[in-house]
């Protein structure tokens, strides 16, 4: 076999290892890309969370949703309970509203009428409960809204 032939099946060979490696490199899930995220204080739980529709931004002002995805440690879906809230700490006050929380899949969630009614930063606090929710744990971002 030539040297430029081994050269061209070890190039070749090294590209379809790269690109297998791509999807590790990704925020997970690869499917669709989700790059906001949150971890609870004990790296237990990651939540990665987008705002829903066809544009991932935070609206100005107007009521919108949020979906949900609850990872455990492993990256596996977690089955766990979810609340979310949201506050202004600089501001000494939350959202106006109570967000409506449903479970779409296995660690899966749509959060319906989330309003951050001011511009400016807000922390989003996701609650995160065990099945039977007597254990809960948090997973804290903070958010610039329009």
């Amino acid at each position: 076999m030539s040297a430029a032939v081994r050269a061209s099946r070890l190039l070749a060979a090294t590209v379809i290892v790269l690109v297998g490696m791509i999807p590790a490199c990704l925020p997970q899930p690869s499917d669709v890309m989700w790059v906001r995220k949150a971890v609870t204080e004990d790296g237990s739980l990651t939540v990665w969370w987008r705002v829903a529709g066809e544009r991932d931004e935070l609206p100005d002002s107007d009521p919108f949703d949020l979906e949900v995805l609850v990872q455990s440690a492993e990256g596996k879906p977690a089955h766990v309970l979810l609340e979310l809230d949201a506050e202004m700490p600089h501001h000494g006050h939350g959202m106006n509203v109570r967000p409506v929380v449903e479970r779409t899949g296995p660690g899966r969630f749509i959060v319906k009428g989330v309003l951050l009614h001011m511009s400016g930063r807000w922390e989003l606090a996701f609650d995160l409960g065990d099945p039977d929710g007597i254990q809960w744990r948090r997973a804290q971002c903070t958010v610039e809204a329009p």
